[in-house]
């Protein structure tokens, strides 16, 4: 494998090098093939983003590219905290109505300014998608209304404290309302925002390239061209990121993460991602409708063992269904190895001979090796998986409909870093692409919907709190570990931070 992962860099190194010098790559000048013309960043994305819609599609290697293109009302700054974006400020008027003061002088790529109704038609929209519509689920938008060219009245059905952070998710992102409806909805074709970046080309499962938008209002972006590369494999991005075809690489796996961060000329920048993996079971379909035998998977895996086997510890395993990050965090108490009692709940189940079952997961060679892992501790019990491995388009995809059947692995982020953007994930109403695992609990709900609606913090934790007993004992995913960002990149790059979603905004990156 050494052998051949060295070879595999030389061979790189040759192919870069005569590329360079027959027509002076992105990164260099045809005087020389180490020189830069710090107008080019290669980043390298581990997926397809398969739309370039605002609205549409939760999947990260989306939003990755998405949020160079588009923005939203609410942003974070280097603490975490939230503050302005497209809404330049804010305040509650009262328990139920917010009020956004819309930046003036914003363009959009296509030279329309933003203006409130904009914002109007956008969270319209927004409320008819399938992943987006739980942002504004909590909008009264027939009260909602844009009072002048820079004003935007939001009324909420109810008090619903979290309603701020929503608005800095990706899928909440502001579009020109003119653009969409003379395309008729057709992003691909003309993605329109207001971002530091505009679309120059894509090429689906190759690469997307993006310009620098010379108009954006936070300050033309210092590096002209961006370009989004996909590279599916993990190896094969730490290795490009060493040769320089990368100057950014996401996703490094543990395999390469130690050579990554003490290499002469690459570093790890690593930090919390609020993205809790986790292994799910479909709860629409038997067995796993039944709570006994969702137990018993919980009981079944050694999930210390099996993330130290895929991950090598380079991330925090998991103490409750969010990170101690979030707040409203709670820590659980989640079932521990015991492949006994994992086989008692089975018989009571009506399973004492086990059963079989597809076991779901993308490419990704850590999931697959974490899959495997957990694949023997299953069948040590009875559970016999066959593991059916995606590439991630089509595996959203049955993720998203509720189509899938058996167990699968995934990750959800915290993205308004507040326990409720993960409880909402298990709402009765959420959609697939939201409530991954189908899970139905009409109390679970009742509970959630009385903590949002509770002003006092320290109330709302302690609801909380009871909302995440219930799925500790209902079990329709079982956490695994708590994601960190590990993101590689070159040391000529400066000005690189991680960003929230695990997606950074490259407008702050110079050479």
């Amino acid at each position: 494998m050494k052998k051949a992962r060295k070879a595999l860099v030389l061979i790189l190194t040759v192919i870069m090098t005569l590329s360079i010098a027959a027509c002076g790559g992105p990164n260099s000048s045809n005087n020389s093939s180490a020189e830069t013309t710090n107008d080019t960043l290669n980043v390298g994305l581990s997926a397809d983003p398969m739309n370039l819609d605002p609205n549409d599609n939760n999947s990260q290697h989306s939003q990755r590219v998405k949020t160079q293109i588009y923005e939203t009302l609410v942003a974070r700054d280097a603490d975490g905290k939230l503050t302005g974006g497209l809404a330049e400020s804010w305040e509650w008027a009262d328990d139920t109505t917010i009020i956004f003061h819309i930046r003036q002088g914003v363009k959009f790529h296509n030279g329309d300014e933003l203006t409130a109704e904009d914002v109007k038609f956008s969270l319209e929209r927004i409320a008819s998608m399938g992943a987006a519509k739980v942002a504004v689920s909590h909008v009264d938008l027939e009260k909602c209304e844009a009072t002048d060219k820079y004003t935007y009245k939001m009324v909420l059905k109810d008090a619903y404290t979290p309603q701020i952070a929503w608005l800095e998710w990706p899928l909440t992102a502001i579009t020109c309302e003119k653009s969409v409806k003379e395309s008729n909805d057709d992003f691909m074709a003309s993605p329109n925002g207001t971002g530091p970046y505009k679309l120059s080309n894509w090429i689906s499962g190759d690469r997307v390239e993006l310009v620098a938008n010379e108009d954006y209002w936070g300050g033309a972006p210092a590096i002209k061209n961006l370009n989004m590369i996909i590279v599916t494999e993990s190896a094969n991005r730490a290795i490009m990121l060493e040769t320089g075809e990368l100057d950014v690489a996401y996703d490094i796996s543990s395999a390469d993460y130690d050579r990554i961060a003490n290499g002469s000329d690459t570093s790890i920048v690593k930090s919390p991602s609020h993205n809790t993996n986790y292994i799910g079971m479909s709860c629409l379909f038997k067995p796993f409708n039944d709570v006994r035998v969702r137990q018993a998977v919980a009981y079944a895996v050694d999930v210390p063992a099996c993330y130290q086997a895929a991950y090598n510890g380079v991330h925090e395993l998991s103490t409750g269904f969010v990170d101690p990050e979030v707040d409203g965090y709670a820590k659980e108490t989640f079932p521990s190895y015991d492949p006994e009692k994992s086989k008692k709940l089975l018989a009571e189940a009506g399973y004492p001979d086990g059963f079989t079952c597809d076991f779901y997961t993308n490419n990704d060679a850590e999931r697959v090796a974490l899959a495997e892992a957990v694949q023997g501790n299953l069948a040590d019990v009875g559970i016999k998986t066959n593991i059916v491995t995606l590439e991630m388009g089509a595996y959203s995809g049955i993720i998203d409909n509720n189509t899938l059947n058996g167990i699968f692995l995934l990750g959800a982020t915290c993205t308004t870093v507040e326990a409720e953007k993960i409880l909402a994930d298990f709402v009765s109403t959420a959609p697939g692409s939201i409530n991954t695992s189908g899970y139905r609990n009409s109390d679970f709900d009742a509970l959630l919907e009385k903590a949002v609606t509770t002003m006092d913090e320290k109330t709302r934790w302690d609801i909380y709190k009871q909302c995440f007993d219930i799925l500790t004992n209902d079990m329709p995913w079982v956490p695994t570990f708590d994601k960190q960002q590990l993101t590689g990149i070159r040391k000529n790059v400066q000005g690189y931070a991680n960003g929230s979603f695990e997606c950074a905004r490259f407008k702050t990156c110079h050479f």
